[in-house]
């Protein structure tokens, strides 16, 4: 079957609008509620909930991407995107396996959910960082990596495991540049129009309890 008959193009298409749209959701309030997080640890809750939403979307975008009826995975456009958000799968790893995790014997070096690092809001130049887990044995945390080449750092969030780290904003911006790719190739490839309907239909049900005449 052509690409341009097979109606799957039209359920990924959904599939995709849906994801990087939870995708930007979260990533618009993360930073936020980051500089919040001394305030009240309830925004570092909302903080980790974005961050693994982040990262669940980004594995969920990556897994469709390989999917797609006619694209070919050599695509220039999905390397380069699967190449900047490999760690994705790393984190999400780790975080839906964390049960195989707890129980190997030699705990790991890095507090049980990582560590959280932000840039801060009054001063630029410095980066806070939050260890998510007790120091039970050797702990090892890592902070917001730094651009050598232009002395800044890569990002304004960051969540850290062991020695990797998730940099959201390179993870998100080549997420924005991927779906620019992506959504208009689907709608040129797939040979009808795909209407994206900006209000959904809501079915309602109403319960209607019979009184009882005894």
């Amino acid at each position: 079957m052509h690409a341009k008959d097979d109606k799957r193009l039209v359920k990924i298409f959904e599939a995709l609008s849906f994801s990087f749209g939870v995708l930007e959701y979260n990533y618009k309030t993360l930073y936020e509620n980051c500089i919040k997080i001394p305030e009240s640890n309830d925004y570092l809750i909302a903080t980790l909930s974005a961050c693994w939403s982040i990262i669940d979307s980004v594995h969920r975008i990556r897994e469709i991407s390989q999917a797609i009826p006619g694209l070919n995975n050599k695509n220039v456009s999905v390397k380069k995107f699967l190449s900047k958000t490999q760690n994705a799968e790393t984190f999400r790893h780790y975080f839906q396996h964390l049960r195989t995790e707890l129980a190997k014997k030699e705990l790991d070096e890095f507090p049980v959910f990582g560590s959280l690092s932000w840039i801060d809001n009054k001063d630029e130049s410095q980066c806070n960082t939050v260890l998510l887990g007790a120091k039970v044995s050797k702990l090892n945390h890592f902070s917001c990596p730094l651009n050598t080449k232009t002395n800044k750092w890569a990002s304004k969030v960051c969540l850290s495991i062991g020695k990797l780290s998730f940099i959201v904003d390179v993870v998100f911006n080549e997420s924005m540049v991927f779906k620019k790719m992506i959504m208009a190739w689907i709608k040129n490839t797939y040979g009808k129009e795909i209407i994206v309907k900006t209000k959904i239909p809501i079915v309602s049900f109403r319960l209607k309890v019979q009184k009882d005449d005894n």
